[in-house]
């Protein structure tokens, strides 16, 4: 059995109750940071148990006060494969 830490845990037992795999998704309906949803991931997909892909960019503008319009870039990670591995853990 694999050791694991409590945020990989949390992703986990989501995944197996639930469809959705947008993170950003998870952390909300696991009152886990964005960040922490982000880090655990990594730490799953690095152990080949998820595998995360970042399925789109979305542009945001910002206006500031001067008139500028700023651009920020983000992407959306959703994790798109479980290992079969992850059965074993329960």
């Amino acid at each position: 059995m694999i050791p694991l830490h409590k945020l990989e845990r949390i992703i986990l037992e989501y995944l197996n109750k639930h469809d959705n795999r947008d993170l950003n998704e998870i952390a909300k309906n696991t009152n886990i940071l964005i960040d922490q949803a982000r880090r655990a991931g990594e730490w799953l997909k690095s152990r080949n148990l998820i595998e995360i892909q970042k399925t789109e960019d979305i542009k945001i503008y910002i206006e500031s006060n001067n008139g500028q319009i700023d651009a920020i870039y983000r992407g959306i990670d959703k994790i798109i494969g479980i290992n079969n591995k992850v059965k074993d853990l329960y």
